[in-house]
């Protein structure tokens, strides 16, 4: 990513994901991203999000709007993710 402030310059977004590896040359983790966006500042700093995690992370997206979901979006998603991003509200 080409210098983003709160994540820093290493190489592009481009280059590690042609390397399958972070921006840091390891594995890149696959991170369930559940963040709402219908949050207060949700909509607005998804995109942020996106770009600081996608950089270190291969992301999977699920909707978190409705909290009593989770567990079966986490759930059904478990083989396919390494950890779990929540983000929102």
């Amino acid at each position: 990513i080409t210098g983003h402030p709160r994540c820093g310059e290493t190489m592009s977004e481009g280059e590690a994901a042609e390397a399958g590896t972070s921006a840091f040359g390891l594995s890149r983790p696959r991170a369930l991203l559940l963040m709402n966006r219908r949050s207060r500042r949700g909509e607005e700093l998804y995109d942020e999000a996106v770009g600081c995690l996608g950089t270190n992370f291969s992301l999977v997206h699920g909707d978190c709007s409705d909290p009593d979901s989770l567990c079966s979006i986490v759930d059904e998603k478990a083989r396919d993710i390494d950890l779990v991003v929540v983000g929102g509200g």
